[in-house]
């Protein structure tokens, strides 16, 4: 028969890593809103300066938030399948996973096209000046 004396124990210690695994999860979700911040910057400052060097930073940089959108996604549904979260809890997994899928198509519209269209004009243009 199981002995079942360190249950209390047991639920302490599952709570607790459920409870971290919550907070990494709205870290990870506010460290992906500063880097989309970050490349929001750098794009208009690319815009403003005529630095293609620095236009070509945010494209490439779109490889890390996706990443992260990946990442952040991932953990939100092994939480749903592993944990289970009710209430609260499951409103903030799904409202996470909500977010990051929205941010990133934000990210996507505002910075990353028009830095593409904006290096890829240059570039057209450079040919048509200098055959």
């Amino acid at each position: 028969m199981a002995n079942f004396s360190n249950n209390t124990r047991f639920n302490s210690h599952i709570s607790r890593t459920f409870n971290r695994e919550l907070e990494d999860l709205r870290n990870a979700v506010l460290v992906m809103g500063g880097e989309i911040e970050v490349q929001y910057q750098d794009a208009l400052e690319a815009l403003l300066q005529h630095d293609i060097k620095l236009a070509e930073k945010v494209i490439l940089n779109d490889v890390k938030i996706n990443a992260m959108e990946v990442e952040i996604d991932s953990e939100c549904l092994r939480i749903l399948a592993i944990r289970n979260p009710t209430a609260s809890d499951l409103r903030l997994v799904m409202t996470v996973s909500k977010m990051v899928i929205e941010s990133k198509a934000l990210h996507h519209f505002i910075i990353v096209c028009p830095t593409q269209f904006i290096v890829t004009f240059i570039f057209h243009l450079f040919i048509y000046l200098f055959p």
